[in-house]
C-alpha cells in the first residue's frame, strides 16, 4: 500500500461529526449504512495506518486499548485486521458494550483469530514499553466530553498511554483519548495527556485533534465512505484517496475549518479555495450508444435526478433538479448568466418562462437568438450542457402554463417589471404587489397572463453529458446536430463524440 499525501481536507466539529454519523446511518433520507459497515471500514483504515507507520517487521507487538463506544468498536475491528496482517496483537477492553450485538460478534471474531482480550487494565505491564511496540488508542472518540476526567478504569488506561508513563508510540483513532474534540488537549502537568505518534481521523479531521498535533506526528484521514451528497451538505473537502487505499496522509497544518452544517461560516474566515475538491469516485462511464437522440438521454438523467435528489433539511432549501444556469449575450457579445427553472422539455427542446422585457428576455430577442444552459446534479456527480437556437413558446402553450401556476405567482407576475430599477426601493415593490393583489382580490376571477410575460424554448444543436470521475479524468460525451434545425428541432441526425476531460 503506497502512502499518499494530500492537503484537501477540512475540520469537522463534534456536533457536525455526530450529525454526519446520523446521516450516514439514516436508512430513509441518509446514506443507509449500518453500524457494522462503518465500523468495518473505519477499523480497516486504522489497521492500514498502523501498517504503514509501524510495519510488523519493526513493531510486531501491538496493544489495542478499546473503550465502550463506537471508537472502541473501531479498535476491535482494527485488532482483527492487524492480526491478519501478521502482528502479535493483544486487546484491553475493560468495559464491554452491551448496546449492540455487533460488539459481541467482534469479540467472537477476535477469538477466532487467536487474539487475547483482557478486561483488567490493571494487569497490563507498567510501563507498557518494552512489552509492546505500538499502542492503538481507541478508548474515547468524538463523543467524549473534555470537561470531565476519564472515569475508572479508563483513567489509568489513558494515563498508561502517555509518554510520562513510558508508553510506546501511540496511534490514536479519530481523537486522542482525553482531548477535547473541538479544543484539543486539556491536560495539566499533574495530569499529562496522550501525545500521539499517529492520528487517524475518521471521515474528516476534528479541529481539537488535528490543530494541536505534536511535532512529528503523522496524520492520516480514513473512512472512505462519505458520499458526495453528504460531503457537500457538511462542506467537506475530503482528500483524494489513491487507488484502493483506505487512508491518505494529510500534510501537517493543511486541514482548514469547514463551515458548520447548522450555521453560516463566520465573516472573515480564511478559505482554502484552491484546496476545495471532492473525490468523485469512479462511476460507470456514460454509454453514449444507448440512444442516438440526446433528449432521450437527458430524459433518463433528469428522471434519475428527480427521484434521487437528497431530501432537504431545516437549514437548506429543497433541491430543484430543474434548476439550470441560462447564459445569454447582447448583440455585441456581452454575456450574462443567471439561474432559472426549466418548465418543460420534449423533442422540440427545453422551455422556461420570464418577462420579455427582462435582461434575459431582451438579450434573447435582440441578440443572436441563441442561449446556453447548464444543469448540475451534484448528488449524481452529473452535469448537462445545452446550446441552441431560441424562439418564443406559442401563446396557447404559455397561457396553459400560466394557468397552472399558483395564484400568488400569477399575481406576482403583474406586480413586477422584471429587471427594472426600483427607484423607490423595496417600498415601491411592496406598493406594486399590494396594488396587484387588490386588482385580483376576487378569487373566483382568473388572473390573465400579462402581455409581456411568456416562454422561450431552446432547440438544442449541441448537448454534452458529463460524469465526474476520480483523478479528474471525467467522462464527457458530446452530441452535435449534423444539420442544425430551427424551432421544433428539425434537421439532420446527431454526431456522437467522446471528449477528453
Amino acid at each position: 500500500m503506497a502512502s499518499a499525501s494530500s492537503s484537501f481536507s477540512t475540520y469537522l466539529s463534534a456536533a457536525d461529526a455526530a450529525a454526519l454519523d446520523r446521516d450516514l446511518m439514516d436508512e430513509t433520507n441518509g446514506a443507509g449504512f449500518t453500524l457494522d459497515q462503518l465500523m468495518e471500514l473505519a477499523g480497516l483504515a486504522v489497521a492500514q495506518a498502523v501498517a504503514l507507520a509501524f510495519p510488523p517487521s519493526s513493531h510486531p507487538r501491538v496493544l489495542v486499548a478499546a473503550g465502550p463506544g463506537n471508537n472502541g468498536g473501531d479498535g476491535l475491528v482494527a485488532a482483527r485486521h492487524l492480526s491478519l496482517f501478521g502482528y502479535d496483537v493483544e486487546v484491553c477492553y475493560p468495559v464491554r458494550s452491551a448496546r449492540e450485538p455487533h460488539y459481541a460478534r467482534l469479540l467472537r471474531q477476535l477469538e477466532g483469530c487467536g487474539v487475547p482480550v483482557t478486561s483488567d487494565a490493571g494487569a497490563l505491564p507498567s510501563p507498557l514499553s518494552p512489552a509492546f511496540d505500538v499502542v492503538v488508542d481507541a478508548v474515547f472518540g468524538f463523543s467524549f466530553s473534555a470537561g470531565k476526567a476519564p472515569r475508572p478504569p479508563f483513567d489509568a488506561l489513558v494515563a498508561a498511554m502517555t509518554a510520562e508513563r513510558g508508553s510506546p508510540p501511540v496511534v490514536s483513532v479519530d481523537v486522542p483519548s482525553g482531548w477535547g474534540v473541538d479544543d484539543g488537549p486539556t491536560s495539566s502537568p499533574s495530569s499529562p495527556s496522550i501525545s500521539p505518534a499517529v492520528l487517524v481521523s475518521l471521515t474528516a479531521p476534528k479541529p481539537g485533534a488535528a490543530a494541536h498535533l505534536p511535532e512529528g506526528c503523522r496524520h492520516f484521514v480514513g473512512g472512505r465512505f462519505v458520499p458526495p451528497a453528504l460531503a457537500l451538505k457538511y462542506g467537506l473537502r475530503l482528500p483524494e484517496y489513491k487507488g484502493a487505499d483506505q487512508i491518505v496522509e494529510v500534510e501537517r497544518g493543511q486541514p482548514t475549518p469547514s463551515p458548520p452544517a447548522s450555521a453560516a461560516a463566520g465573516a472573515g474566515e480564511e478559505l482554502d479555495v484552491a484546496g476545495m475538491r471532492l473525490d468523485y469516485g469512479s462511476p460507470e462511464p456514460l454509454r453514449s450508444s444507448n440512444h442516438a437522440d440526446p433528449l432521450i438521454v437527458f430524459d433518463a438523467w433528469f428522471r434519475a435526478a428527480s427521484k434521487t435528489a437528497p431530501s432537504s433539511t431545516p437549514q437548506l432549501p429543497p433541491p430543484e433538479p430543474n434548476a439550470m444556469c441560462l447564459a445569454t449575450a447582447t448583440a455585441d457579445g456581452v454575456p450574462s448568466a443567471r439561474m432559472v427553472l426549466m418548465k418543460g422539455y420534449d423533442e422540440r427542446g427545453i422551455s422556461f418562462y420570464t418577462h420579455f422585457a427582462s435582461r434575459k428576455g431582451a438579450e434573447l430577442e435582440a441578440g443572436p437568438r441563441r442561449a446556453a444552459l447548464v444543469f448540475h446534479w451534484p448528488h449524481l456527480v452529473r452535469s448537462v450542457r445545452v446550446e441552441g437556437s431560441v424562439a418564443r413558446v406559442p401563446d396557447a402553450e404559455a397561457d396553459a402554463y400560466f394557468a397552472s401556476r399558483p395564484r400568488g405567482s400569477q399575481v406576482g407576475a403583474h406586480a413586477s417589471e422584471q429587471s427594472a430599477v426600483l427607484r423607490g426601493g423595496a417600498a415601491e415593490l411592496a406598493a406594486s404587489a399590494a396594488a396587484a393583489a387588490a386588482r385580483f382580490a376576487d378569487g373566483g376571477r382568473p388572473v390573465p397572463r400579462p402581455q409581456g410575460w411568456g416562454g422561450f424554448r431552446v432547440a438544442p444543436d449541441r448537448v454534452e453529458f458529463w460524469t465526474g470521475r476520480s483523478s479528474r479524468l471525467h467522462d464527457r460525451v458530446l452530441y452535435t446536430r449534423e444539420e442544425p434545425g430551427g424551432e421544433g428541432g428539425e434537421g439532420g441526425g446527431w454526431k456522437v463524440e467522446r471528449l477528453a476531460p
